[in-house]
């Protein structure tokens, strides 16, 4: 027996044993949670990396996209204007036509296909422009979800897309955004045409309205705006990496050349980026493809849009200066008005549209083109306001950019018009601005 106090060798060397065991799982604890930490921090860089590399090639590819649409509205734009002023007169003297015969003769139907091909045309001239004129009359704050279930709607009633089938899923609340809803459904309506293309023997195609993440909201608004998207996704043949790269170009197409002339996207692509939003497209051969429309959450209310209750009625004589550089238009102001009773004088530019609101003080109303010689719209249209008792001005135009309109709109000008229009359209804008109604 050993001695009273003292304690087996055995005693230390197992207990030493487990004090080593223990400073080296300690150790190796300590190594494991720095090694984790470091590889985190590794991992967190190259995902920062990653993600700094897929922005910065999505930013390239956009400006790339930007660049070659600008392009090519620099072309056209101005054989838009042309076409719209021409357009303008032979729609607006078949509209006034028309109230001169009696419906169910020949000449009356022979004036409604006048009006019907003009019409035809101008919608041509703004699907080959790609939407270039951003739409200042229907933007308002307007419920994503009814967007997308009105464009679903349409879509299915289309006699040829019977054989699909549209699965909307929507969100419980409202969802309101700030956009052109005329465009806007038509961008909804064009990715859902696409998706059915891609489907030739039909199918379901999934649509979905959602909000997004305050991280993935921050990557598409930088402003730190709410973001929230709509998903179109079909399971058609899907796009290989090199015909994804492509499909935003202008005229670029898949499709047979004799019916599609490949702008459906490039028009969706420029009409988003206007609205302050993004667009994006996965997509995989075989498999399908997924397009994804991220918007700015507005603040506003989503209201419906009211239709309009003025009713046209003969003017008391009502003095109106009609200003436009082309003849043809500025006739046709000038008969429009004089058939509803109002007293017309015109004018080919903004220096004689001045000269004539200085020499007639009654004139109560000015009818301005925006593209003139000389002095245009808004130069006019500045120097009018400066006058004393300036008269009202209503903006016509075919050729406006929404930037442009902004800075005069609601100060120096009362509202506006854009051609070509009917007949009714211009008495009721006139109506409306004469009785203080604010367009």
């Amino acid at each position: 027996m050993l001695p009273a106090g003292e304690l087996p060798l055995g005693y230390f060397v197992q207990h030493s044993a487990y004090f080593l065991v223990g400073i080296i799982a300690g150790v190796i604890v300590i190594l494991l949670f720095v090694y984790t930490y470091h590889l985190r921090s590794e991992m967190r860089k190259l995902s920062l990396r990653l993600h700094e590399l897929t922005t910065t090639d999505e930013r390239k590819m956009t400006r790339n996209h930007e660049k070659e649409i600008e392009d090519l509205l620099a072309l056209v734009s101005p054989l838009s204007h042309d076409l719209n002023n021409i357009a303008a007169s032979i729609m607006g003297y078949a509209s006034l036509l028309k109230h001169k015969l009696h419906p169910g003769t020949k000449e009356f139907h022979y004036t409604e296909q006048i009006e019907d091909s003009s019409k035809q045309a101008v919608e041509l001239v703004e699907h080959i422009l790609g939407f270039s004129q951003s739409d200042t009359k229907t933007i308002e704050v307007v419920d994503l979800n009814r967007l997308a279930g009105d464009a679903a709607e349409e879509f299915m009633s289309q006699s040829s897309m019977r054989k699909y089938t549209v699965l909307l899923s929507t969100e419980s609340q409202p969802v309101p955004v700030k956009v052109s809803i005329i465009q806007f459904r038509k961008v909804i309506l064009d990715i859902l045409e696409n998706a059915a293309d891609s489907m030739e023997s039909g199918g379901t195609i999934n649509c979905s309205v959602g909000l997004l993440g305050e991280s993935r909201a921050s990557m598409y608004f930088p402003s730190g705006q709410s973001g929230c998207f709509v998903e179109i996704e079909d399971h058609g043949t899907g796009m290989d990496e090199e015909t994804k790269q492509m499909v935003f170009t202008p005229f670029f197409t898949t499709k047979e050349r004799e019916k599609h002339m490949g702008l459906s996207l490039s028009q969706a692509f420029r009409v988003v980026k206007q609205q302050g939003g993004s667009i994006l497209i996965e997509s995989s051969p075989g498999i399908g493809t997924r397009v994804k429309v991220c918007l700015p959450l507005s603040e506003g209310r989503a209201v419906a849009p009211e239709e309009s209750t003025s009713k046209m009625s003969r003017a008391d004589a009502t003095k109106i200066l009609v200003v436009d550089d082309e003849e043809n238009v500025r006739q046709l102001g000038h008969d429009v008005l004089t058939e509803h009773g109002f007293h017309v004088i015109t004018a080919n530019d903004g220096v004689h549209a001045l000269q004539k609101v200085k020499e007639n003080p009654d004139i109560r109303l000015v009818l301005m083109d925006m593209i003139m010689p000389v002095m245009n719209g808004k130069e006019a249209c500045v120097e009018i306001k400066k006058l004393a008792n300036p008269p009202k001005i209503l903006i016509c135009t075919g050729f406006s950019e929404l930037s442009d309109l902004k800075t005069i709109l609601g100060t120096c000008a009362e509202g506006m018009i854009e051609k070509p229009y009917k007949t009714t359209e211009l008495i009721e804008a006139v109506e409306n601005i004469l009785k203080g109604t604010i367009l």
